[in-house]
């Protein structure tokens, strides 16, 4: 099937089944909506929660210090994954809750539900990130208020000097700097490795985008639809539901070019031509000389097949083309679309 025919006939799917591909529409747009929005949304009502809770207690900026962390080779140790893993095992958490008063895995358990996008300098609630440059570790904890951070941050600045970290037992560790709360300032200098954890909730922003992308997917995902419902019929509907060979021609007669066809299949280059169609007294061609019955195909030369959407059968057609098969005639295929 060549491009011109397939976007005629994806084109007259479109135009018949305007209403139809509406509801595709609407259904697939809110499904999509919902799956892009729905994560926002419980994101932002686990916030509003938080905040409720902690309404007397407003976040503060973070507690940090800093560390150097060496093998005993001399090589450096530079394994976020593996760091932030030792500082947040169940024990430790436990225990910071317990000797801080501040609730830890609640957070975690959030960014966790969340899939919370971590960063190079934002590590969520607990974490640590490095320098690339000094290869300098600054263990960050922004928990709840300045107090809060501060008590957390102490607690594993303790934990490393006292040697209580597994993964660290067998590395030189060098601490750079006490635990602190981070300034306005520290936070918004451009060679900060800390950053504020960002809200990724149900922003105008993230309603917008999504919006859109339900749109445009809903957009393909409906024409789709109604191009795969196609194929689920008995009948032939558009020319992309059957096909035909190389050698066939094949031409779509309309109300436009209805006459340019009958000339075209009067004009014959053959004497015998058998004429093919489920129900031919609906064709809408007049004085069509034809050899009717397969029992004469001897004296067939060439044979024309009629295919009318909504009336010729699939079955019928496949039926058709395989008996022709047999024969090795010259085949033209005419589709009429009314």
């Amino acid at each position: 099937m060549d491009s011109h025919t397939l976007f005629y006939e994806l084109k007259r799917l479109l135009k018949s089944n305007k209403k139809q591909y509406m509801s595709f529409f609407i259904g697939v747009f809110v499904l999509l909506a919902g799956i892009l929005l729905l994560p926002s949304l419980l994101t932002d009502n686990m916030e509003n929660t938080n905040h409720k809770n902690n309404s007397k207690h407003p976040k503060g900026n973070p507690a940090v210090f800093e560390l150097y962390i060496e093998y005993d080779t001399g090589n450096t140790f530079t394994n976020t994954l593996l760091l932030e893993q030792a500082m947040k095992t169940d024990e430790l958490i436990q225990n910071a809750e317990e000797q801080t008063g501040v609730e830890i895995s609640e957070l975690l358990d959030y960014e966790e539900q969340t899939d919370y996008l971590k960063t190079a300098k934002d590590r969520g609630v607990l974490g640590a990130s490095r320098d690339s440059d000094s290869n300098i570790w600054i263990f960050s904890s922004a928990v709840g208020t300045e107090k809060e951070n501060l008590a957390v941050i102490n607690y594993y600045y303790e934990l490393i000097e006292n040697n209580e970290i597994e993964l660290l037992e067998n590395k030189y560790l060098y601490m750079m700097s006490k635990p602190r709360i981070l300034s306005d300032e520290d936070l918004s200098s451009p060679t900060t490795l800390v950053e504020q954890s960002a809200s990724q909730g149900f922003t105008l922003k993230n309603i917008l985008i999504s919006v859109v992308l339900s749109f445009v997917g809903a957009l393909v995902i409906s024409f789709v639809l109604l191009i795969i419902k196609t194929f689920f019929t008995k009948k032939i509907q558009y020319a992309f539901n059957y096909s035909w060979s190389e050698e066939d021609i094949f031409t779509i007669s309309t109300e436009t070019n209805r006459k340019t066809v009958q000339q075209m299949l009067n004009h014959r280059h053959y004497d015998k031509v058998l004429y093919l169609s489920q129900e031919p007294k609906l064709l809408p061609f007049d004085e069509l000389e034809a050899v009717d019955t397969l029992a004469k195909a001897e004296s067939i030369e060439e044979v024309v097949l009629f295919v009318q959407p909504q009336i010729t059968d699939k079955q019928w057609y496949n039926q058709q083309k395989e008996l022709l098969k047999l024969f090795r005639l010259p085949i033209k295929i005419v589709q009429i679309n009314n």
